[in-house]
């Protein structure tokens, strides 16, 4: 259960006290069992979609999270819909002129550099592909970036990271790009979220799903691939490419990885030893549903985990994070486990042991999407998912919300941090790219430093520089940090914010 997460308390008081505080209520909540209840939201209303996608941030300013979701709506239409949150998990649909997509995929990042959340949306419309990156004003206003090069794409993943050290986020977009015609594009920003493709990579074109990582350590984002080789499900295949640092990839021919399609990629620290290990699922050859653990032996080579727990899935999604807040990265999975279609979490020991966290009430869905988010601003993760009943027509579209229901010590916790005075937001958070950006409410101008520990206290990162704002935010380079938990202090003038959040796919 995060506490802190993504909400911050603001305390009038010493730097010192803040410390001690922040240590004290994580000793409790670290010592004390949570029960992982879940139930599903009343409040939250959301339209029913399958083929769907999920993306959350926060938007507007408000420190909530709220949600963007397209897919196929139960009138057989394509919609992309933005909700705002009204802090506690019940969504108000807003204005917003996005394209409505079928085979939708829909991502946030800060694409321009003025730190905020920008939104790209692929899929098809009225019969027509396309690939459309949206700029946010800070505000939640949004307008299209034109953008000629991108292909227009539906039906497969977006990978995003700064693959040439240039400070600013670039782009691979998998999927197709007609009937039956595979795409794999890769994408440099100029910073401003302009986009130019890079052509002659060497990067296999295989039109399912893509995931950037550093998964040898060298500090730059290798590529990920999943997808099919030629026009069936037995010709499956799992590519991985190393970056030399400048954005240029090659193959690696000593990979091992079970060939997949149809499915979704995650890199985790799942035991603890500071290397980027590996989750995918989808179809393997034969159309067969499966779910691949690895472990990474730090230099990228990766070998399979035998007698995992996990259900084979395809035709679905995995969302991590630490669901049950005791340190580390739990796994959530959708999809088509024929004949039947799941919704499961699994909770990590800390030593990559997975166990399946019985009697909850998901339900389980297929050509879905599912995200762990606060929604309700109670410090813990809520399951989203979205997706279709098996077998059933537009009345089994689904989206649901489950909220999390913590009992114990962090129902004091959350009680100690809603007498302060205000709120602050990281986001990304979970955070994957290198870099965090917090915010608060009220009227800063100044900020005079800030330290990053980890939940033993170990100061991490720490600058008292000052800086003058544009706006009540900052942004912080935490690129050095490894998947796990962090707590951060942010001083003003006679004021200490301070909060955590997540890593989730290092550097």
């Amino acid at each position: 259960m995060n506490c802190f997460d993504p909400l911050f308390a603001k305390k009038e008081i010493s730097i010192r006290f803040v410390s001690v505080t922040i240590c004290l209520l994580f000793l409790l909540v670290g010592s004390t069992a949570v029960a992982q209840t879940y139930t599903e939201s009343t409040i939250a209303i959301l339209p029913p979609v399958t083929t769907s996608s999920l993306a959350f941030a926060d938007l507007d300013g408000d420190l909530d999270h709220d949600l963007v979701i397209a897919g196929i709506d139960t009138t057989l239409n394509p919609i992309t819909k933005l909700f705002l949150n009204n802090g506690n998990g019940a969504f108000t649909e807003a204005s917003a002129f996005f394209n409505s997509v079928d085979e939708a995929e829909v991502a946030f990042a800060d694409l321009d550099n003025d730190n905020d959340q920008d939104l790209i949306i692929t899929g098809e419309t009225a019969g027509t592909l396309i690939t459309t990156i949206f700029l946010n004003d800070g505000l939640g206003n949004f307008q299209e970036k034109f953008n000629p090069s991108l292909v227009g794409t539906d039906a497969g993943g977006i990978a995003i990271a700064d693959i040439d050290g240039d400070g600013d986020l670039d782009l691979y977009i998998a999927g197709f790009s007609g009937f039956n015609v595979k795409s794999g594009n890769l994408y440099t920003n100029d910073g401003t979220g302009t986009f130019t493709e890079v052509t002659g990579t060497g990067i296999d074109v295989l039109g399912s799903a893509a995931a950037f990582a550093d998964i040898d350590g060298d500090n730059d984002q290798d590529l990920l691939i999943t997808g099919t080789t030629g026009t069936t499900l037995n010709n499956v295949s799992t590519k991985l490419y190393r970056n030399d640092g400048q954005g240029s990839f090659t193959s690696d021919t000593n990979s091992n990885l079970i060939g997949s399609s149809s499915g979704a990629i995650a890199f985790m620290d799942m035991d603890g030893d500071a290397d980027l290990d590996l989750f995918i699922v989808g179809y393997a050859s034969g159309a067969i549903p499966t779910s691949t653990l690895y472990t990474n032996d730090g230099t990228g080579l990766f070998t399979q985990v035998a007698g995992t727990p996990f259900t084979g899935v395809a035709i679905g999604d995995i969302a991590i994070d630490d669901a049950d807040d005791d340190g580390d990265i739990d796994i959530l999975i959708t999809g088509n486990a024929f004949p039947t279609a799941v919704t499961e979490l699994y909770l990590n020991d800390g030593n990559g042991g997975f166990s399946l966290l019985s009697g909850t009430p998901f339900s389980g869905a297929v050509v879905s999407s599912v995200a762990l988010r606060d929604v309700d601003g109670d410090f813990d993760k809520d399951v989203i998912v979205s997706g279709l009943l098996p077998g059933a027509g537009p009345g089994g579209f689904l989206t649901k919300v489950y909220l999390k229901d913590g009992v114990g010590s962090n129902v004091n916790v959350k009680e100690t941090l809603e007498k302060e005075a205000g709120h602050l937001s990281i986001f990304p958070n979970p955070s994957n790219r290198g870099r965090i950006t917090i915010g608060w409410s009220g009227s800063e101008e100044k900020v005079n430093g800030f330290t990053i520990f980890d939940v033993s206290g170990r100061t991490l990162i720490a600058s008292q520089t000052p800086r003058i704002l544009q706006g009540n935010r900052i942004t912080v380079d935490t690129a050095s940090l490894k998947q796990g938990t962090y707590l951060v202090e942010v001083y003003h003038d006679g004021t200490v914010s301070y909060g955590r959040f997540v890593v989730a796919n290092s550097n």
